[in-house]
């Protein structure tokens, strides 16, 4: 399973702190058995449309300790990919 992640600019959320805390919730709430082997998140605006979303690198500021596969449009794509 992907799991996506998205924190507010840094001004009015850490996303040290959020991110992990979305995982560790999303871990909680998965079927037993399931696991999450994919990770994507942006940290920016709500407010972006979709197609305007994932395209910054506000998480290269940060010592986020999730790993990262990308961001809301790498997710799509490789979910597009996969329906094809």
């Amino acid at each position: 399973m992907a799991w996506l992640g998205r924190t507010s600019d840094e001004d009015a959320q850490d996303p040290t702190l959020s991110l992990p805390r979305q995982l560790r919730n999303a871990r909680a709430a998965l079927p037993p058995g399931w696991v999450i082997v994919a990770h994507f998140y942006d940290i920016e605006s709500g407010r972006k449309e979709l197609d305007q979303r994932g395209r910054g690198t506000a998480h290269e500021r940060f010592a986020v300790p999730v790993p990262r596969d990308g961001g809301i449009a790498d997710l799509l794509q490789e979910a597009s990919l996969g329906l094809s």
